[in-house]
């Protein structure tokens, strides 16, 4: 497991499943699903 430093936000207020608004870092290094159903997030590394 390696960890590193991200920009994520999350708003209440969106009113829509996860509420994801900052993504910074994550999304660049990672595939992720969304199980809106089980309210429940998975991530994928990316290979590079």
């Amino acid at each position: 497991m390696k960890e590193f430093e991200a920009a994520v936000g999350f708003s209440r207020h969106l009113g829509i499943g996860f509420n994801v608004i900052g993504r910074l870092d994550i999304f660049e290094r990672f595939t992720i699903c969304f199980d809106e159903s089980e309210k429940m997030i998975e991530f994928f590394p990316k290979s590079g």
